[in-house]
């Protein structure tokens, strides 16, 4: 943004430069117009090639499946010809929200289950209750392993 507005006084000045005074002055409000433009260029423009790209990608598709399924040895998420799975032992927390049921693991990442993912609350809570028991579960085994001799 600042060197549009800098290129724009710099022309400005150049186009007046027999009147130093005068092009410095208007090349000043071109500068500040210019300034207040671009983000407004610059964000439909990133919005457009965001929305080509995805098209690209995924073609006309507005809703993406994902599965996430959870068992003893932990977490697996598919999604568009991709699967990543984490073993209990790397997740960190299981945290409820409003809108989302969030995992978070040790290296940053995770995954968040929106609310609608879930046909009813009941499964929602089942599925919390679910994953923490086997969360648990790992826990009690790494920490009963660790202590074995």
């Amino acid at each position: 943004m600042l060197w549009s507005a800098f290129l724009a006084w710099l022309l400005v000045f150049a186009f007046f430069y027999s009147t130093p005074l005068k092009g410095a002055l208007i090349g000043l409000v071109a500068s500040a117009l210019c300034a207040f433009i671009y983000p407004v260029f610059h964000e439909r423009t990133v919005e457009k090639r965001l929305r080509e790209l995805h098209n690209e990608i995924l073609g006309n598709e507005t809703a993406l499946r994902c599965e996430v399924e959870i068992n003893e040895n932990g977490l697996t998420v598919g999604q568009m010809n991709h699967k990543s799975q984490y073993e209990w032992m790397s997740v960190m927390e299981i945290s409820e929200t409003g809108d989302s049921v969030d995992i978070f693991t040790k290296g940053g990442s995770g995954v968040i289950i929106r609310n609608r993912a879930f046909e009813s609350d009941a499964d929602r809570a089942t599925f919390v209750e679910l994953a923490s028991t086997f969360l648990s579960r790992a826990r009690s085994e790494q920490a009963l392993g660790a202590h074995s001799p």
